[in-house]
C-alpha cells in the first residue's frame, strides 16, 4: 500500500503544495526504520518471534481500519500512514523466524528462503494493479479494504506457525543439531573436535625425538 504513493494522492486532493507531498510521506519510512529496530529488539530479547508479529499485525488492522473509516480530519490520516509504516518490520522478524526453526536443516533453509522470497515478488506484481489502481486516486477504498481483510488473516496463520514450532520443539525436530555427538575424551584420538568422525590428523615430531 504505501509503495504506491497512496499518501502523496490523498494530500494532492487535499490542496498540499508539491513539497509537501514530497516530504511528508518520506516519515513512513522513518517509522519503518524505527519500527523495525525497534520490533527486532524485542524478538530478540523474548527469543521468541510469534509475539511481535501478532502485534505487527494489529498495528496493520488498526491502520487500515482508519482509513477504512474515511476520518474526518487530516489528522487522522496522517497517524494511518505512519502507524502502517511501522508494518515493514514483518519483512525482518519473520525471516529471522524461518531461520530459527530452520536451523537444524541448511537444505530446508535455503528452499523456504527462496519461496519466501519468490512468493514476496509474485504478489506484489499484482496486488497494486488490482487494489491501487492510479484511477481510484485519491479515494482507495477497495484497497485499504484489501488490507484490512489481509491484516487480519495474518493473526490465525501467525497462530498457526507458532503451534507447530511449538510442538516441534517439544518432539525435538526443531532445534537438533545434525551431527553426530561428539566423541568421549577416551576416543578423541585420531577424532576431529566435535563431529565424531574420524580424520587423518597430523602428527609433528621434532628432529631431536627420532635418529636420522
Amino acid at each position: 500500500m504505501l509503495q504506491n504513493n497512496v499518501m502523496a494522492y490523498w494530500m494532492a486532493s487535499r490542496g498540499y503544495t508539491t513539497i509537501q507531498q514530497n516530504n511528508y510521506p518520506t516519515g513512513i519510512y522513518a517509522t519503518a526504520i524505527a519500527g523495525t529496530i525497534f520490533y527486532a529488539i524485542i524478538s530478540d530479547k523474548l527469543q521468541s518471534r510469534w509475539e511481535v508479529s501478532i502485534a505487527i499485525g494489529l498495528t496493520f488492522i488498526i491502520g487500515s481500519a482508519i482509513l477504512v473509516s474515511s476520518p474526518s480530519t487530516d489528522a487522522g490520516y496522517f497517524v494511518a500512514f505512519y502507524l502502517l509504516g511501522t508494518t515493514f518490520a514483518p519483512q525482518a522478524v519473520w525471516y529471522s523466524w524461518m531461520a530459527d526453526v530452520t536451523s537444524s536443516d541448511v537444505q530446508l533453509r535455503a528452499i523456504t528462503t527462496g519461496f519466501m522470497n519468490s512468493f514476496d515478488f509474485a504478489f506484489v506484481t499484482w496486488w497494486p494493479l488490482v487494489f491501487y489502481a492510479a484511477t481510484d486516486a485519491p479515494n482507495f477504498h477497495r484497497g485499504y479494504i484489501a488490507s484490512l481483510v489481509t491484516g487480519t488473516l495474518t493473526l490465525p496463520f501467525i497462530g498457526l506457525i507458532a503451534y507447530l514450532e511449538k510442538r516441534d520443539r517439544a518432539r525435538g525436530v526443531i532445534g537438533r543439531v545434525a551431527f553426530e555427538s561428539p566423541a568421549s575424551d577416551d576416543d578423541r584420538d585420531g577424532r576431529d573436535d566435535d563431529s565424531g568422525k574420524l580424520v587423518d590428523t597430523p602428527v609433528n615430531v621434532r628432529s631431536s625425538e627420532v635418529s636420522v
